[in-house]
């Protein structure tokens, strides 16, 4: 030991997470706890790829962020100014097939603690969500009081696959849901079947004497796609999600592609108890779409 008045000062230094990320199965209304492969990389440098890790919660999370580090590692002592923000890349894939591939752009630091979107102070706690979501892929398998319904999207100018185009379905009380085609135009809308409203007392017990197996619910699709205004992110195959989910309604035709008969903004069909749906242009295997002020 020194015998001189020799003092040392240690400054005490915390280390935080800059981001983690909760993943929000929206068909199932449940988070996404596994089986995903989460990775994140500069957007002015799209090679070095970092993998998420999944904490006990199933937060998928990132250290070592490159030109971060000053901001993992912060003392306690430092006063914060408003920092320089830099753009992240986000990318996801599903090891399991259940959902849409994303990749979307975040910046970090986030000007708030906590979860990415999820505890966003400026969000109104009615409307924030609960996590990023994730769509069902069109290689889903059903769960136990859900149904699909699917098909493959084509383009009616281009005959190309309507690749990323989104397809809502809305039942009689106005709920919706959503799913996502894949390159090859492919979706599947995962949605439960409606409650049945059973009369009191009734034997057997429903309400109008049809069997389960026999009933079918009304519901109305509708198409968003405009591959024109889909922004291509560098360094990844996927456009950003938000210009995804962000497209204007379609057309789409039920009668024939090559005329405006049949062209409509959105499409009538039925679900039926235990089977799935698929809908498609009147002779065809698949259902034609063009984008809203497209060149017919």
């Amino acid at each position: 030991m020194n015998s001189g008045m020799d003092y040392q000062f240690m400054e005490r230094v915390s280390h935080k997470t800059l981001l983690g990320i909760r993943f929000w199965d929206v068909a199932l209304g449940a988070p996404v706890s596994d089986g995903l492969q989460v990775s994140l990389y500069p957007q002015s440098y799209t090679r070095k790829k970092i993998p998420a890790f999944r904490t006990r919660s199933g937060v998928y999370a990132f250290t070592s962020i490159p030109g971060m580090i000053s901001f993992e590692t912060q003392a306690e002592s430092t006063i914060a100014s408003p920092p320089v923000t830099h753009a992240f890349i986000v990318e996801v894939q599903d090891t399991q097939k259940r959902f849409s591939p994303a990749a979307f752009t975040v910046e970090l630091p986030l000007p708030y603690n906590g979860l990415f979107l999820v505890d966003d102070d400026n969000s109104s706690p009615a409307l924030t969500p609960r996590g990023f979501n994730l769509y069902s892929s069109s290689q889903r398998i059903s769960a136990p009081q859900f149904t699909f319904l699917r098909g493959e999207l084509i383009d009616r100018n281009t005959e190309l696959p309507a690749s990323h185009a989104v397809v809502r379905v809305e039942n009689q009380e106005g709920l919706q849901w959503y799913g996502i085609a894949d390159a090859e135009g492919k979706f599947a809308v995962m949605m439960p079947y409606p409650i049945l409203h059973i009369a009191f007392g009734s034997s057997p017990p429903t309400s109008d004497g049809v069997r389960l197996t026999e009933r079918s619910w009304s519901v109305t699709v509708t198409v968003l796609y405009e591959p024109l205004n889909l922004t291509q992110l560098p360094g990844s195959d996927l456009p950003e999600y938000s210009s995804i989910l962000s497209q204007g309604q379609a057309f789409l035709y039920t009668e024939s592609p090559d005329t405006d008969i049949g062209e409509s903004s959105e499409l009538p069909a039925e679900l039926v108890y235990g089977r799935d749906v698929v809908i498609t242009t009147a002779g065809f295997s698949e259902l034609y779409v063009s984008a809203s002020g497209s060149p017919a």
